[in-house]
């Protein structure tokens, strides 16, 4: 199926470049985007929007890995 879009000459440029660089066609760069995104949309990691409402401690993002690995925990 051929479909026609219009983007900026610039990622155009860039967008061949990096199709180049990987030893793809432009088509086929934009079907592998293409096809991550919607990977993406339908993954669950990336579609859960829940969050822990409980107490934890202010440096979590830091020291997730110490959490994780106390004794008792």
């Amino acid at each position: 199926m051929t479909l026609s879009i219009e983007i900026p000459i610039e990622v155009k440029r860039r967008a061949e470049e990096v199709a180049a660089a990987r030893g793809l066609s432009l088509s086929d760069l934009i079907l592998e985007a293409l096809q991550g995104i919607m990977v993406d949309a339908n993954d669950p990691l990336f579609t859960d929007d829940e969050t822990y409402q409980g107490n934890a401690p202010r440096d979590l993002s830091l020291n997730h890995d110490t959490y994780l690995c106390e004794e008792g925990s």
